[in-house]
């Protein structure tokens, strides 16, 4: 009988010294088991594609790679920022806030493709803008 509790005590105390040592790092993040993050991922996924498949026929400095590079940044920006999200707002990401924040994304690079060829006063380049603010003022909406 001593050695069963011997063997039991052994065993819950492995087990607290295996999770203590564990990072947090290594625990799955609740972030990402939300639909608006994996939207994100996949999205990124693809983007990197696009940026490999671009960059296999042209420069880093051809429009085409820079307009996938920026994109690639964006996602990364909000694939970081959503990382930062409370326990208690996890709920909102669903995977209309997910559409949302990749509309974002998506604003943001054709505009950036608009400001290659037009200066920032260009009508199409101002509606953009327009466009993307009212975008992320609804998004903050959401999360409020």
């Amino acid at each position: 009988m001593k050695r069963i509790f011997a063997v039991v005590a052994l065993v819950i105390t492995a087990s607290f010294a295996t999770h203590a040592q564990q990072t947090p790092g290594e625990s799955v993040s609740g972030v990402k088991t939300t639909s608006a993050y994996s939207m994100l991922i996949i999205r990124k996924v693809e983007v990197e594609a696009e940026l490999e498949k671009v960059l296999s026929e042209y420069t880093g400095d051809h429009p085409r790679a820079k307009i996938k590079q920026f994109e690639l940044d964006a996602l990364g920006v909000e694939v970081a920022r959503m990382a930062e999200t409370a326990e208690s707002n996890l709920v909102r990401l669903t995977p209309a806030y997910g559409t949302l924040i990749l509309q974002k994304v998506k604003l943001a690079s054709e505009m950036q493709a608009l400001l290659f060829e037009y200066t920032s006063e260009h009508p199409n380049v101002r509606r953009k803008e327009v466009e993307l603010n009212l975008l992320e003022h609804e998004i903050a909406k959401l999360l409020m």
